[in-house]
């Protein structure tokens, strides 16, 4: 059977990834819009398909820490903790997100100074991150595009 749900109440919702655990629980990762902009939000499904409740607030995470948010990959450490890597834009461009959440939901403080996030502008205009690969030697490696004067680059970046 199917099951179809409205889950995070935004008025458009955008799921950009999915994935499965090793415990057979689904990661969701998107946005929702909250009426006035997009929020970047991570949700954990049971292998049956109902809410995780022990993950974020009811099943969730809402990420919006500037004018608007969007996460468009996401990667999976060995302890359950979750990097994206996105979007969120401010002053009219966008710039690179790199984030991430503990396994139980929570932005995670002992990421990016404490914050459980960075921001980076990559170009001189709209930055897009639309991937993200873990390094065996526990880097983090993003990929997506900049805006360099009237043209789109692709780019490369790695984070420790």
């Amino acid at each position: 059977g199917k099951r179809i749900i409205s889950y995070f109440g935004g008025a458009y919702e955008t799921p950009n990834v999915i994935k499965q655990l090793s415990n057979g629980k689904i990661i969701v990762a998107g946005n929702t819009n909250n009426g006035s902009n997009n929020d970047a939000v991570i949700a954990r499904f049971n292998s049956d398909g109902s809410t995780d409740t022990t993950f974020g607030t009811s099943g969730r995470i809402i990420i919006n820490i500037g004018a608007s948010e969007s996460i468009a990959d996401i990667a999976i450490q060995s302890d359950g903790r979750i990097l994206f890597p996105g979007y969120t834009s401010s002053g009219g461009t966008n710039d690179l997100l790199l984030g991430r959440v503990t396994a139980a939901g929570a932005l995670d403080t002992t990421f990016a100074s404490g914050v459980g996030y960075l921001i980076k502008p990559i170009g001189t205009g709209t930055d897009m991150t639309n991937s993200i690969a873990l390094l065996p030697d526990y880097s983090v490696v993003v990929s997506g595009y900049g805006r360099f004067g009237a043209s789109d680059r692709i780019f490369v970046a790695k984070y420790r």
